[in-house]
């Protein structure tokens, strides 16, 4: 299970990473996989994968993304988030 699931990580990340209007929204070098202090925001976090082994060579992953934010409101975390679902959607 691990290994898929870094799996996983490592291709979600890179699909963020890779993606130029992504990129300008947040920012070249701004998807992590803990949570950073000090750094400018905005930033996503690839904050956890809980993984279920559903059968031999099949696993349900559950993936949760932050995306952090202190801009006033919620539009600009909206904005990112509407990005994220487009590339991650039927990838």
């Amino acid at each position: 299970m691990a290994s898929s699931a870094n799996a996983l990580q490592a291709a979600i990340f890179e699909r963020l990473s890779g993606d130029a209007t992504l990129t300008g929204l947040i920012g070249a070098g701004s998807v992590f996989d803990r949570r950073v202090t000090g750094r400018a925001m905005p930033y996503l976090v690839l904050s956890a994968i809980a993984t279920t082994d559903l059968a031999p060579e099949t696993d349900e992953h559950l993936v949760t993304i932050e995306a952090w934010s202190d801009a006033d409101g919620r539009r600009q975390v909206q904005e990112i988030s509407g990005r994220v679902r487009a590339l991650l959607e039927d990838a």
